[in-house]
């Protein structure tokens, strides 16, 4: 009678199908804001971006700065301070497009 019992539970417990339906969840665009330190091709800029953290022992905060390259069609100079946002790929590296110059670098 054990013997029976065992080779029931599982294969009841799996016969159950769920009613539960999967929900895409999109995320929102990155919006980022940094400076332009390289022109490096047509239509491509690298954007600096700074951001402070906590270090986890010193419990100091640390600037960190990230390089982004951008597709940029708004024609942003190197100095330029910039928003860029989030878009889908555009190359290998590419994955932010310069939205708006939020401050044009002094000549």
């Amino acid at each position: 009678m054990l013997a029976a019992a065992r080779r029931a539970g599982p294969a009841c417990a799996a016969a159950a199908p769920s009613r539960t339906r999967a929900v895409a969840v999109r995320a929102a665009a990155q919006e980022l804001q940094g400076t332009v330190v390289s022109t490096s091709g047509p239509r491509t800029a690298v954007v600096a971006v700074e951001r402070l953290v906590v270090h986890p022992t010193y419990q100091k905060r640390v600037r960190e700065t990230k390089r982004f390259t951008c597709h940029d069609d708004v024609g942003a100079g190197v100095g330029d301070v910039v928003r860029v946002k989030g878009v889908r790929p555009m190359s290998k590296t590419k994955r932010f497009a310069v939205s708006e110059i939020v401050r044009v670098a002094d000549q």
